[in-house]
């Protein structure tokens, strides 16, 4: 009950509480800075955000990629974690979830032009900081119940990893504005 709760009020914040923005329709032939969020319960959450961040790089001529990390398990947090910044549950409200104003107002100067959410829908901390990021173009999994802070969805099964939501990025987003 209690999350049940804490789902709706964090919902209703959210949707009160988005950064306005310009939206464009962005690929990677567009795209200068590319942000990429994640909450980490495993090692192989690393790999999988270092890689994709490599491939953007390397391949898409991407020269800026920011990556935000939310890490719930203190074992994880032992570990030297190569993310621009990493948020723990000490900066979350209590109640709702979602971060307190200083991580709101760090993300909020972010220039950013696509941001991809590797978070299931869940990560109440990880939809926090993605509304106050004025990026053109947002990009996650389908949640139907976030669908206001999305631009774009890519259709998954439900319990499909993280590592599946990759190869159908690359698809898409190298297709849109394709020179």
């Amino acid at each position: 009950m209690f999350a049940q709760l804490r789902y709706k009020l964090a919902h209703f914040l959210l949707n009160r509480r988005t950064t306005p923005r310009l939206r464009r329709v962005l690929g990677y032939a567009d795209a200068k800075s590319v942000l990429l969020l994640i909450e980490v319960e495993k090692p192989k959450d690393i790999e999988l955000v270092n890689s994709f961040a490599g491939t953007l790089k390397q391949k898409y001529n991407i020269a800026q990629v920011v990556k935000i990390a939310y890490v719930r398990q203190k074992k994880m947090l032992k570990e030297d974690l190569p993310f621009d910044f990493v948020f723990t549950a000490k900066d979350a409200r209590f109640f709702s979830g979602l971060p307190k104003k200083e991580v709101m107002r760090l993300v909020a100067n972010l220039k950013v032009d696509i941001a991809i959410d590797f978070t299931d829908d869940r990560a109440h901390f990880i939809k926090g900081v993605l509304a106050k990021v004025p990026a053109h173009f947002k990009v996650a999994k389908q949640q139907l119940a976030w669908k206001t802070l999305y631009d774009f969805f890519i259709e998954l099964p439900a319990k499909s990893p993280k590592e599946s939501l990759v190869e159908p990025l690359h698809h898409y987003l190298s297709l849109i504005h394709e020179k």
